[in-house]
């Protein structure tokens, strides 16, 4: 890996190196883990107990691991979260067998056939827009 730097504190940030390893075991541990949680929603697998029984496998490439790749990449590529890199692969990355919904294989869809992820949230309620406000019960 390679050296640290310091931040404005003092303290050693890690390396870019560094970061990606880390990102690189988060992915390994989502992409067992979210496909592993949803065998226990299938009817096939009602028998398996969830303490001590291990569905059978194929488990299904999930859509949280696909978009979680996606940040994995871009934030590897410029260092940072570029909202237009992000849509741009979310929309490379989407399959329709990976669980995504309705509204999200929408949005993408529109942003494969060209669209800007914004100009593709359009018809969306306000609220959902990036950026825009929630209304006042929906604030985190």
């Amino acid at each position: 890996m390679g050296p640290r730097s310091p931040r404005e504190d003092g303290e050693m940030s890690l390396s870019l190196d560094e970061r990606a390893a880390l990102a690189r075991g988060s992915l390994t541990g989502l992409s067992v883990g979210d496909p592993f949680r949803d065998q226990f929603f299938l009817l096939d697998n009602r028998h398996v107990s969830a303490e001590t029984g291990v569905p059978p496998v194929p488990w299904a490439w999930s859509n949280d691991t696909e978009m979680a790749c996606s940040v994995a990449d871009v934030l590897n590529q410029s260092g940072q979260i570029n909202q237009d890199l992000l849509a741009a692969s979310f929309a490379r990355r989407i399959d329709v067998a990976n669980g995504y919904g309705a509204g999200a294989f929408d949005l993408l869809t529109r942003v494969q056939d060209g669209a800007h992820w914004l100009a593709a949230c359009e018809p969306l309620p306000v609220w959902l827009a990036p950026s825009a406000d929630p209304p006042p019960g929906l604030r985190a």
